[in-house]
């Protein structure tokens, strides 16, 4: 849990400051320490409150990873140079910021209904990296064109098996490591 929350706090203070159109390392590195250092020490404190387990912070991990993964890859697919209409490069990082927020939410009120077991949080993993691969071969197979990257539908297969995974660990399937 603390590695996770150290690294997403630490994405998170680069994301605010890319996104706000800032190239000054005077404000990056203050503001990856303190993104890092809110992280750890919320991971801390969470830890120390609740009983978190194995399963509960690698579930919590996959709704920071796999969400932020989409928002960029849906950015780059639907706005950015791979679109042919790229926008300003801070919204990119605004993409990244706000999926990886909804994904963590997301992901911490479901482990409000109960904890989450090693298997679920394994189970919510791979179903944001099946949708990837699976949904960039959908757009490869709906347009056609094998020789551009599909960077929109594995963003869209990524969010969109983390969430029925995540959604199937979380409520209907108990699964166990082997």
């Amino acid at each position: 849990l603390a590695a996770n929350a150290t690294l997403f706090g630490g994405m998170m203070g680069f994301s605010v400051e890319r996104s706000s159109g800032s190239n000054d390392p005077r404000l990056l590195y203050p503001l990856l320490a303190v993104g890092a250092g809110v992280g750890l020490g919320a991971s801390l404190l969470i830890a120390d409150e609740w009983d978190v387990g194995t399963g509960d912070a690698w579930f919590l991990s996959s709704g920071g990873l796999w969400p932020t993964v989409a928002a960029h890859l849906i950015y780059e697919g639907r706005f950015g140079d791979a679109s042919g209409h790229a926008g300003p490069e801070g919204d990119r990082w605004a993409f990244g910021l706000v999926g990886g927020t909804l994904g963590l939410t997301f992901s911490t009120l479901s482990l409000a209904l109960g904890d989450m077991e090693t298997g679920g949080a394994v189970l919510a993993h791979s179903g944001g990296a099946f949708g990837l691969a699976i949904g960039g071969m959908t757009e490869w197979f709906v347009r056609g064109d094998t020789r551009t990257t599909p960077f929109a539908g594995m963003g869209y297969g990524a969010a969109l098996g983390c969430l029925a995974a995540a959604s199937a660990a979380t409520t209907r399937v108990r699964l166990a490591p082997m």
